[in-house]
């Protein structure tokens, strides 16, 4: 048995597209475990700031 971890940001948005992939995952590999891992960035913490000052890379 395989197993898939996705990371996903918590928007809305992303966990759709992140759960639809994970599906797509499941139909043509049965058997395999999927889970969703979901991930805080820089820009998540820190909306309104200037992209250029976020230190982080990745």
């Amino acid at each position: 048995m395989s197993e898939v971890r996705i990371a996903t940001r918590r928007s809305a948005l992303a966990v759709a597209q992140a759960q639809r992939i994970a599906e797509m995952i499941r139909a043509g590999h049965p058997g395999t475990t999927v889970s969703l891992v979901e991930v805080e960035t820089a820009g998540d913490r820190d909306p309104v700031g200037p992209i250029a000052q976020l230190t982080e890379v990745g």
